[in-house]
């Protein structure tokens, strides 16, 4: 929280002091850091080996212009926040919002590949083999929001409340609310294609898919002095949690896909083809919650639940060829998005009910005709789906 601007002292100090705000320099301080780095190994006449390395780094000082707010600013004079003189009223600038914090923010992000090409005879093998990680922490300032919803001196939440004396006691000294949250999300992806040369009759494309993403968000929400608040208007030590976090919630999500799929076209003429694709899949979505309210002993409000789905889609394409230059495409496919879980709690202080928890998935019949035409180096395409 904001210093005080005589100290601690006594209780009516901590009471009436005024906070002193500490100005910064060229805050709003952006580094961002890069690099990319590739190996490519030729390990025979018809195989070889790429490996990728690709890493982020990003810090972010503060936020571009921070500002006290427009009602009750303080006045540099101000002694004793019970003075009739130690508030004024301003405007907001073009860039002021009214937060006092530095918000500052990191990011890491990580992404590496290996990738096998085989350049076969009759078929090329190629597979692909990632993984990527990205961490991200942020401070925000939570401030405005808690006290233009009121919680702060409310009855019920009782952070600064007055108990009915009023006066001083009626409005939070020096309020600072922080809301630290922190971000995860790690995957790992395997993926093998058999791609068959060309040919006159049919060519085909066989592959397999697998991924596993992981999704971890935290948040802690922090009211600054509420501890010592409580504990000078009662007298005793007045601590539920020393870190005086009210809100604390955490989610986990794990997402499981796998797929085999597959396209094969057969050349009918020299001017007509067939294509049949198919892709059969599964998915597993699972996701725990944790919430709790730390200031008051309540909680934890927990969830666990898991969404299975599997299915299989398919696709027919014709394409028809009349000139050199001009194709003509019909194409009925299937479309699918995958269902979930939102990560609520449903046991504990704070529910939510059951039917907030699984979203079902969404499917789509897509039917397209596609005209594409070549004319001296230009493509004119028009589609209609």
């Amino acid at each position: 929280m904001p210093s005080l601007k005589n100290g601690f002292g006594t209780a009516l100090d901590f009471m009436t002091s005024p906070p002193v705000i500490n100005g910064v320099k060229d805050a709003d301080t952006v580094d961002v850091e890069f690099f990319r780095h590739k190996v490519l190994v030729d390990i025979s006449d018809n195989l070889e080996l790429l490996i990728t390395s690709t890493t982020q780094e990003d810090m972010v000082g503060g936020r571009r212009a921070p500002s006290t707010g427009t009602r009750y600013v303080l006045n540099d004079s101000c002694v004793d926040l019970t003075a009739t003189d130690c508030y004024s009223t301003s405007t907001y600038g073009s860039y002021d919002n009214g937060a006092v914090m530095l918000e500052p923010s990191m990011r890491e992000v990580t992404l590496n590949t290996v990738e096998l090409n085989f350049d076969g005879s009759a078929a090329d093998l190629e597979v692909s083999l990632s993984n990527y990680e990205r961490e991200s922490e942020s401070i925000t300032d939570n401030t405005g929001f808690f006290a233009n919803g009121g919680f702060l001196t409310s009855d019920i939440a009782g952070y600064y409340s007055d108990f009915g004396v009023g006066g001083i006691f009626a409005v939070p000294p020096r309020p600072y609310v922080a809301a630290n949250r922190q971000y995860d999300n790690s995957g790992k992806t395997l993926e093998v294609r058999l791609i068959s040369e060309k040919s006159d009759v049919v060519d085909y494309v066989l592959g397999f898919f697998m991924q596993k993403e992981q999704l971890t968000r935290k948040q802690q929400t922090m009211i600054k002095g509420t501890n010592a608040w409580n504990g000078y208007y009662y007298g005793v030590d007045y601590v539920v949690d020393p870190l005086e976090t009210d809100f604390d919630y955490r989610v986990s999500e794990t997402i499981r896909q796998k797929a085999a799929y597959g396209e094969l076209t057969y050349h009918a003429s020299d001017v007509f083809d067939v294509t049949f694709g198919f892709r059969h899949f599964s998915l597993n979505a699972g996701g725990t919650s944790d919430m709790s309210f730390a200031l008051y002993g309540l909680g934890p409000s927990t969830g666990d639940h898991d969404n299975q789905e599997s299915d299989t889609l398919y696709k027919l394409n014709l394409a028809y060829m009349p000139k050199s230059n001009q194709t003509w495409y019909a194409t009925l496919s299937e479309g699918f998005r995958r269902g979930g879980v939102n990560a609520v709690p449903t046991e504990g202080t704070f529910t939510e009910e059951a039917g907030w928890v699984p979203f079902d998935s969404d499917s789509v019949l897509i039917l397209s005709l596609e005209l594409r035409v070549l004319v001296k180096r230009c493509l004119l395409q028009h589609q209609c789906l």
